[in-house]
């Protein structure tokens, strides 16, 4: 029951921040066009790829190990990890910045848009925040900042739709706002909580290690998660990366329930492989996977039945021939989130080298599958190409598991 509930707290926070992101995509294409919401969306996933090269992924170090070590060492190192990568990448602006304005004269011009995505991203996605929270298990107030995200952004695009480069700037400031008040939260708890209960502190090295390959993995997926977009908006025009992007947004709808259960099962899943429980956590996997099963088909029978109501009411009928790409769309994402389970349950294991190379294989092979059959077959070449990249994954991972592990073996 705490499992569903805290699944149901996430999921309220994704609700509103999926929602949010069709209103705004609604906005756009109705009072501008699809190449205005397609540039958009292009800017968001340039800093978001920003975000993540330049900032370690704490958070899973301090949900791996908050069971086998200090809570509150393991919060202090993630603050000054983050605090120290925040000034190494604020002097390489800096040097980059003053390098490029002797060589470009217009480039003062874009000034503040560049000191607003360095400080944005400071804030953005901390993972001392994000660490916290999930590990004491508050996803309410994971929720709460998307919410403000949610209708920040709603507001900002109802009254700057015009101007997308401005809407993008103030978008940004206003998610900052929702992290930094987040941050003085947890600052506040974490310095009432600092009882150990006898536990050591972890080393360093340990923590830089787990997190450096946290980073990596989420730089190596930047090619789907991400970059996916400015590759189709480079090779066949904005236009096309917006109807690819309402596409995959329409198709993860499924996500916003998913999601969740990742979020919420990775300290169950931590804290299963730590006591060697792996009776319950394979309990758990048969569990998520026949909910996602049961959420894949009835997804594709309320597409299939409220397509063109959706397209017609949010989307001034632009995506009037793209059902059956949707339709593909949410059996691949189904296929995806069946097997779900296994990617916490990797990271659980400590397979993070593993996890990388994986990563770097499988994205390497969705980028040449990308720009092969784009051009060829449109958005079912990217289509295709996810599916590629999502089999090589999941069926690697398996894998791994099975042969470096007794997570599948049957008792007798």
């Amino acid at each position: 029951m705490r499992f569903l509930q805290r699944a149901v707290a996430v999921f309220s926070g994704n609700l509103a921040f999926a929602l949010s992101s069709f209103v705004v995509a609604s906005i756009l294409i109705r009072k501008e066009d699809l190449e205005s919401y397609g540039f958009f969306m292009v800017l968001q996933a340039c800093f978001q790829a920003w975000v993540i090269i330049s900032k370690p992924v704490t958070w899973q170090s301090i949900v791996k190990y908050s069971d086998e070590y200090c809570f509150y060492d393991l919060l202090i190192k993630s603050m000054r990890i983050e605090a120290l990568a925040a000034i190494a990448t604020s002097i390489c602006i800096t040097i980059l910045w003053l390098s490029a304005t002797a060589i470009f004269d217009d480039i003062n011009t874009y000034f503040f848009i560049v000191i607003t995505i360095v400080f944005a991203a400071i804030f953005y996605n901390n993972g001392t925040v994000i660490g916290y929270l999930r590990s004491k298990r508050e996803f309410y107030l994971i929720s709460c900042i998307q919410g403000w995200m949610a209708i920040s952004r709603v507001i900002l695009c109802y009254f700057y739709y015009y101007d997308i480069e401005l809407l993008f700037l103030l978008s940004l400031f206003a998610d900052a706002i929702g992290w930094f008040v987040a941050m003085v939260y947890v600052f506040v708890k974490a310095s009432k909580d600092k009882d150990c209960s006898n536990k050591n502190n972890i080393k360093l090295s340990k923590f830089i290690k787990f997190s450096l390959w946290g980073t990596l993995h989420a730089s190596l997926d930047l090619p789907l998660t991400q970059l996916d977009k400015v590759i189709i908006s480079s090779l066949v025009g904005l236009e096309i990366a917006g109807v690819f992007n309402l596409i995959r947004k329409l198709s993860a709808v499924m996500n916003q329930i998913a999601d969740p259960i990742y979020q919420v099962s990775f300290p169950e899943y931590s804290t299963f492989v730590y006591n060697k429980d792996y009776d319950k956590a394979k309990r758990m996997s048969l569990i998520i996977s026949i909910y996602m099963i049961i959420l894949g088909l009835s997804a594709i029978i309320v597409a299939w039945f409220s397509f063109d109501f959706i397209d017609q009411f949010l989307f001034d009928n632009k995506l009037t021939n793209y059902l059956f790409e949707l339709l593909g769309a949410i059996i691949i994402q189904t296929f995806a989130l069946v097997f779900i389970w296994i990617h916490p349950l990797f990271i659980s294991f400590g397979f993070m080298k593993d996890n990388a190379k994986i990563l770097l294989f499988s994205n390497a092979a969705f980028v040449i599958c990308l720009v092969s059959l784009l051009e060829e077959i449109g958005i079912w070449g990217a289509l295709l190409a996810i599916l590629f990249q999502y089999l090589i994954v999941i069926l690697c991972k398996v894998f791994y598991v099975r042969n470096k592990t007794s997570f599948f073996v049957v008792k007798k």
